[in-house]
């Protein structure tokens, strides 16, 4: 977990969206120094920020997690037979791909547990935690003051407002404090 009281707390505000894309973000960005790349990476981000600024009602639900990418799968510890796995590239270490797979696997379950069960608060905090201290072994800090308009206690479900698509690119390419 964060050792920092106060930037437990901004945390724990965030609502899920927020933390979401506080993960997203990481991701991103660890995917990028450890040079893991290719299309699966990019069909996996964009779906993964969509929850952001779509409200999923069930018709948009079901499109959506029709076109759910491998990545997801693997993220939720299925094997995915014949994929090609983009960080099992020579050019990534051994170290790396497991870095990599504990953030897939944080990042899926940040979305996912708050899908499919009642959003749980210490969680998806657990979860987007263990992101951001792999991140920071890599000099990989997200803004929290980016995402802090979006709290926990908005709407009443833990999701907090829908994002617009703008705002949502926002969070998406803001940068890292280094």
């Amino acid at each position: 977990m964060i050792s920092d009281s106060s930037v437990d707390v901004e945390l724990d505000r965030l609502s899920l969206r927020a933390r979401l894309g506080m993960a997203l973000v990481c991701f991103e960005h660890y995917c990028r120094r450890a040079n893991i790349k290719g299309r699966a990476i990019d069909n996996f981000l964009d779906w993964m920020w969509e929850p952001t600024y779509v409200k999923l009602i069930e018709a948009d639900f079901d499109d959506w997690e029709s076109r759910q990418p491998a990545l997801v799968e693997i993220g939720l510890g299925w094997d995915v037979e014949g994929f090609e796995h983009p960080a099992d590239s020579s050019e990534v270490s051994e170290y790396r791909r497991n870095r990599f797979h504990h953030l897939l696997c944080n990042v899926t379950e940040i979305l996912y547990a708050g899908l499919y069960h009642m959003p749980n608060r210490q969680s998806s905090l657990e979860h987007l935690s263990l992101t951001l201290e792999i991140g920071a072994e890599e000099g990989i800090h997200p803004c929290i003051s980016v995402f802090t308009d979006s709290t926990w206690e908005e709407g009443g479900s833990g999701w907090g407002n829908v994002l617009s698509y703008s705002k949502a690119m926002e969070w998406r390419h803001s940068e890292v404090e280094q």
